[in-house]
């Protein structure tokens, strides 16, 4: 499979990292791919984020085996992607954002397989008076999501291995994205 990462900078608590898995095999066409669309993915969800956040695409695409998550393989596209500046209003809540939910048809270790990613900070123009995304942010974070879903090679949620299980990949055939503000936590809060 392959891997590519969004760099998230420019505001309290960052970096961020998003990514991105592909189940596809290391071939110059699948890397231009999957940076392309992880690109793509990137460009839509900067529009409700403030100007000082930048967004961008690592330009190496890991190759790495879906069963036991070694690195097999480092690639790099033909093609060059800038840094994508946010574009809203630059007032804006640290932790807050949206939450994408990417949804599987397939079970794993007697779970659905599920991944979430997500896009945190939102400007405050990205919110209604009470606190829900407004219908273009919802718009944009949509049109992103959908991107990565449509594009080639398949966009996929990878399961680690646990224990003697191997890992694998599943393709993402639905995307939740909630109306109401998330919040980004981690250890450093």
């Amino acid at each position: 499979m392959l891997r590519t990462r969004v760099s998230w900078t420019g505001f309290s608590g960052a970096p961020g990292v998003s990514t991105f898995h592909w189940d596809a095999t290391g071939t110059q066409a699948n890397v231009d791919a999957a940076l392309a669309a992880t690109n793509d993915f990137a460009d839509n969800a900067r529009y409700p984020c403030p100007p000082s956040v930048t967004l961008h695409a690592d330009q190496a695409v890991d190759e790495v085996d879906a069963a036991t998550g070694a690195l097999l393989n480092v690639w790099n596209s033909t093609s060059l992607y800038g840094p994508l500046v946010g574009v809203a209003a630059a007032p804006y809540a640290g932790p807050a954002g949206a939450c994408i939910t990417w949804r599987t048809a397939s079970v794993h270790l007697g779970r659905l397989v599920r991944g979430r990613t997500f896009v945190v900070p939102l400007s405050v123009d990205a919110y209604e008076a009470d606190s829900t995304l407004t219908a273009t942010a919802l718009a944009r974070i949509t049109t992103a999501a959908a991107a990565l879903i449509s594009a080639a090679p398949v966009f996929g949620i990878w399961s680690k291995p646990r224990g003697a299980s191997p890992g694998v990949i599943s393709a993402v055939v639905a995307r939740t994205i909630s109306d109401r503000a998330a919040v980004l936590r981690s250890r450093r809060d």
